[in-house]
């Protein structure tokens, strides 16, 4: 039979789960600005329901017990998550690439006087006119200074290139250094999900720690990833896992075997190289 006390159970289950429902809120405007933060939300169900107690056939219905929180809902779609990140490697690797060769194209400097190509007709242009009166010699030191003035140009951007690799030596030595640190996060993100998941909890905050750790993955590496129904994902670089389950496997640098200058990103455990698509 209804009572009083069970009435009161009932409110104070409302007040209780509608605080619950306000504080993802008051959670999800703190994290308004957080990086990687997926917004929450508390999905509300009616409890369980008891027998009216009217007597049997009475047709009254099942006695409603109050509200409780199913769950909190995170707001994601795997497929968007793994678009962005396709789109994201892709759009970095251009972006690098193209870094790369607007320091190249500034060194040349072929589109102004400096260039070499305006060196060299001057180099030509002065032997040219030698050649038609040898014994000048105004003639004779202009070709002089412009041989001087070819050859510090060469000697110039033949220094600037090699800078150039120096930098992109170490830009891969501290890349190689992030994608360990990245796919050993993953890793544990991934057992300390998968346990959480275990036992019907939803790991959302750690969810997000992931996802924005699969992002930079993505980035920096091209890295894919593939969820798994225990809550934890594998990811792979160019076809080459990185991270599987609670392991991650790690990379090394070395010096290339034909170019000892390049250094190239290559497998800790096969030395296979580093393939980013």
């Amino acid at each position: 039979m209804p009572s009083l006390s069970s009435g009161i159970n009932i409110a104070l289950q409302a007040v209780l789960t509608h605080a619950q429902a306000i504080e993802v809120i008051e959670h999800n405007v703190a994290n308004a600005n957080t990086p990687g933060y997926r917004r929450q939300s508390a999905s509300l169900v009616a409890t369980a329901s008891s027998y009216n107690g009217l007597g049997f056939g009475s047709g009254a219905g099942q006695r409603g017990s109050g509200v409780t929180v199913d769950r909190i809902q995170r707001f994601n779609l795997d497929f968007f998550d793994g678009r962005y990140r396709t789109i994201a490697g892709q759009s970095k690797n251009w972006e690098s690439q193209s870094n790369i060769l607007v320091q190249i194209e500034s060194t040349l400097a072929e589109t102004s006087d400096d260039g070499l190509l305006n060196k060299l007709d001057q180099f030509w242009s002065g032997w040219q006119g030698l050649a038609s009166d040898p014994t000048n010699t105004s003639l004779r030191a202009g070709v002089i200074d412009a041989a001087s003035d070819l050859s510090s140009a060469f000697n110039r951007r033949a220094q600037q290139l090699t800078q150039i690799q120096s930098d992109q030596n170490q830009a891969v030595k501290s890349r190689v250094t992030e994608i360990n640190t990245l796919g050993s996060k993953v890793a544990s993100l991934n057992a300390e999900i998968s346990r959480i998941q275990s036992i019907g909890e939803q790991p959302n905050d750690l969810l997000d720690q992931r996802d924005l750790a699969l992002d930079r993955l993505a980035e920096v590496a091209g890295a894919v990833s593939y969820p798994q129904e225990n809550g934890e994902v594998i990811v792979s670089i160019g076809g080459h896992v990185l991270v599987t389950g609670h392991d991650s496997l790690t990379l090394r640098t070395q010096a290339n075997p034909t170019n000892t200058n390049v250094v190239d990103a290559v497998w800790d455990q096969d030395s296979e190289p580093l393939v980013v698509r």
